[in-house]
């Protein structure tokens, strides 16, 4: 009846408007995110002295430190073609896998099988960031024990236990480093 299909649309419509409105204030977290990130990765926080670095004024205190001395192995995937199964625990990853912070299946995701994974089998563990390296640069990724081979645009950075993993996943994810990819 029509009055039905009225009510119907009309709690569809607010819906769609709560969903609008929380997507417009995510938007306006996320740009508050940015900044914050901006402000409190080159300036700290309290911090009233600053000087020069070759990456710009940081506070008096901060040393600039090259992500290599941070880490204990930086590389990057698998240079060829694997095999590939139609299902399977074990994934094919590249750089367009990553995004939001995680490493992300869909339905254009490859499958290997066990032998493949173990033949390509690449140390990854709690202190590892995963970041797209071509085609879509600087996408970032915690790995969190997911099953992958990495194909050759995604590099890896395994941290040492004395590095701060999310200081730096955030680092990298700041507009600094942005600029530099570009």
């Amino acid at each position: 009846p029509l009055a039905e299909q009225k009510k119907i649309a009309s709690i569809l419509t607010s819906v769609d408007q709560v969903i609008e409105k929380t997507e417009s204030e995510i938007s306006k977290l996320q740009d508050l995110k940015k900044g914050m990130m901006q402000q409190l990765l080159t300036q700290g926080i309290g911090h009233t002295q600053f000087k020069d670095s070759p990456v710009g004024k940081i506070p008096v205190g901060w040393e600039v430190m090259v992500l290599s001395t941070l880490s204990d192995k930086i590389g990057d995937g698998l240079h060829a073609t694997p095999k590939y199964v139609e299902s399977s625990d074990y994934h094919f990853i590249n750089g367009n896998n990553l995004s939001n912070g995680e490493i992300v299946f869909n339905a254009t995701t490859k499958n290997v099988p066990e032998s493949e994974y173990r033949k390509h089998f690449i140390q990854l563990g709690d202190n590892s960031i995963l970041i797209s390296i071509n085609g879509t640069i600087g996408n970032i990724a915690k790995y969190r024990n997911e099953s992958v081979i990495l194909g050759k645009s995604a590099g890896y950075i395994n941290l040492k236990k004395s590095s701060q993993i999310d200081y730096i996943f955030y680092l990298l994810q700041s507009q600094k480093i942005s600029d530099y990819f570009t």
